[in-house]
């Protein structure tokens, strides 16, 4: 079973634009196709959204869905276990033109040896994977594969 992180967007695009694919993808967790990991920084960034049956749809989700939710404890903790100077690697990333929040993702699933960083992000995730991986490498981390939720 692939073990995956799946960033908000996702999330967004299958609860409010009801996009097929998306909705699927959903599906196909709820089905337990996937073993889920979530960074518990995406439970605050969607914590602070005004839209609240949105917001509350999307931490239903992750808690109900979720294998696994890291606190940012266990991540740097994590990183400490692997040797990997977490502060370095994200400061590596986001020169790179990763978003910080995107950053933390890469981080979790590089340091968690996760399959997939499932997104729709094309700008700072999908269409950095090569510049991204490149980075982790620096860093002595695992290089990671992203995805969009059709491709998997």
């Amino acid at each position: 079973m692939n073990k995956v992180l799946v960033d908000l967007d996702v999330l967004t695009v299958a609860l409010w634009d009801r996009k097929t694919e998306a909705v699927h993808f959903l599906q196909r967790i709820e089905n337990g196709e996937f073993t889920i990991y979530t960074p518990h920084v995406l439970l605050e960034i969607v914590g602070k959204w005004k839209h609240e049956k949105l917001r509350d749809k999307i931490i239903e989700f992750y808690t109900v869905y979720s294998s696994r939710i890291l606190s940012v404890k266990e991540i740097v903790d994590k990183s400490k276990e692997i040797g990997i100077d977490y502060n370095k690697c994200i400061l590596d990333l986001m020169s790179k033109g990763v978003k910080e929040e995107d950053a933390v993702l890469v981080f979790a699933a590089s340091a968690f040896h996760l399959d997939y960083l499932i997104t729709y992000n094309r700008v700072h995730l999908r269409g950095k994977e090569t510049e991204i991986n490149e980075i982790l490498n620096l860093n002595k981390m695992k290089a990671i594969k992203i995805a969009a939720p059709t491709s998997i």
